[in-house]
């Protein structure tokens, strides 16, 4: 993919979560749904890891074994997806908070996120962020605040896209130029 278009990536997935919490209807859907799509996710993202287990392990997996390692190990990383969509699931359908569900789910996020880069792995692979490394006046910011810091961004960004583009209000279109706005103008800057 072109190196342009892949800065696009990220907010196309962050718009489609972020649409796709409204019509999942229990927490137990949200669950299932992110973690099939965190292990499809990830499975793309290892589809490398099969063959150096293989061929340069000290003792050599056979091939069937450095699959199995490589889903088990994609299987652990879509479990935070799942997490974090049943708690947006949960907020939004048991809480009824949907104003503050963008917030949260962007917090939540950004918590998972950094669990997940120290608890047992500490793999770096899949972090949405990463995927805005040719643009780096758009992530210079996360300096500040750590990069899963910019993964929750990107999902708030998404999330007030989302909303604009279902009804347009001063508030909304206000919030969306300070996020798209300020990490660039930091970027220029710095």
């Amino acid at each position: 993919m072109p190196g342009g278009l892949r800065v696009l990536l990220p907010l196309v997935g962050a718009l489609s979560w972020m649409k796709g919490a409204d019509f999942i209807p229990t927490c137990r859907a949200g669950w299932l749904t992110g973690w099939g799509a965190g292990f499809i996710f990830y499975i793309i993202v290892f589809y490398w890891l099969p063959y150096p287990l293989h061929a340069f392990s000290i003792s050599p997996l056979p091939v069937w074994r450095a699959w199995l390692v490589t889903d088990c190990l994609a299987l652990y990383m879509g479990f935070y997806w799942g997490l974090w969509l049943a708690g947006v699931t949960h907020m939004r359908r048991c809480l009824r908070l949907n104003s503050l569900s963008l917030w949260f789910g962007s917090l939540f996020w950004i918590g998972l996120a950094h669990i997940r880069s120290h608890l047992f792995t500490g793999l770096p692979w899949g972090h949405v962020e990463v995927l805005l490394g040719d643009w780096p006046v758009m992530v210079q910011w996360a300096d500040l605040l750590g990069s899963p810091a910019v993964g929750g961004w990107l999902l708030l960004l998404g999330g007030y896209g989302v909303r604009c583009l279902h009804r347009w209000d001063l508030k909304t279109g206000a919030v969306l130029m300070v996020l798209g706005v300020l990490p660039y103008t930091y970027g220029l800057w710095s």
